[in-house]
């Protein structure tokens, strides 16, 4: 490894302490002692729990944890962490995430694609679905899914990320009728992503790239909030019929972990389903 790729590989390492010290104290905050088992005790200047209360819950010197916090190199054990990530009531994806940041573990190699998944994509039909890589950019789509790009007047199959088309592009955050919600939970989404490419540049890149241009990804951004993908209502307006009520599923590519897929189904026999199922008809 030469000169440059090491000093490379500190500056990301060290990113990833700042953004672990970062999430642990915004997580902090946001316990009241009464909720973890402790004593309310006397008036706080500043919200949440302090670091020595931490520290008594996970059963690690104030010192250590105060470290954890300020992004120093430090390797906790397996138990150690576990116990932290305890005190602090962190969710499963808030572990993962955690557990991400501090692994250091290589992405796989490569985005490529299986120009066969585009006919497993049609077999979705008449539901719209759409094949995504690593950076959450859409790489491949059904028709039905191209149907509504065409509400949101967008073309998602021009290297945009999920995230530009969200919160960059208007006439796709206008089709969108609960954006916020939508918006929100992508980002959480997007923060336990990005710590599964701990050698992806990428990620930080876009997050920059965001922040300069959108206030609104700023804002969710600095909330920190980590959640895996799930199953969500999304309700998307259309020109050409109206409303359109969705429920969005995120599903794993087996053999090509790099890639995602998005499948929106709708509710049988509702108006929805009736606008699918002519298109499909018509094809």
């Amino acid at each position: 490894m030469s000169h440059a790729d090491r000093l490379k590989g500190g500056k990301v390492a060290e990113a990833r302490r700042r953004e672990l010290g970062a999430f642990l104290q915004e997580k902090r905050r946001s316990l009241r002692p009464e909720s973890v088992g402790l004593p309310p005790g006397t008036r706080r200047r500043t919200p949440g729990l302090r670091r020595e209360e931490v520290a008594l819950l996970a059963d690690v010197s104030v010192s250590w944890y105060t470290w954890l916090e300020q992004g120093r190199d430090i390797h906790p054990s397996v138990g150690t962490l576990t116990r932290v990530l305890d005190a602090l009531r962190c969710t499963s994806e808030e572990g993962a995430y955690v557990r991400g940041l501090l692994s250091g573990v290589a992405s796989p190699p490569g985005d490529t694609w299986d120009p066969a998944l585009q006919q497993v994509l049609g077999a979705f039909l008449p539901a719209p679905a759409v094949l995504l890589d690593r950076h959450w950019r859409p790489v491949a789509v059904n028709d039905a899914a191209r149907y509504l790009d065409r509400g949101g007047r967008a073309d998602v199959l021009d290297g945009r990320s999920l995230l530009e088309l969200m919160f960059l592009d208007e006439a796709v955050r206008a089709s969108v009728v609960n954006w916020e919600e939508e918006a929100r939970a992508l980002v959480a989404a997007f923060r336990l992503d990005s710590s599964r490419y701990p050698d992806d540049g990428w990620f930080a890149r876009q997050v920059a790239a965001l922040s300069e241009a959108s206030a609104e990804f700023t804002r969710l951004w600095a909330e920190r909030q980590v959640r895996a993908h799930g199953s969500a209502r999304t309700v998307m307006r259309h020109p050409e019929v109206g409303e359109l009520v969705l429920n969005a599923s995120w599903l794993q590519v087996m053999g090509a972990p790099h890639l995602k897929l998005l499948v929106y189904t709708v509710e049988p026999g509702s108006p929805t389903a009736a606008v699918f199922a002519r298109l499909a008809s018509e094809r």
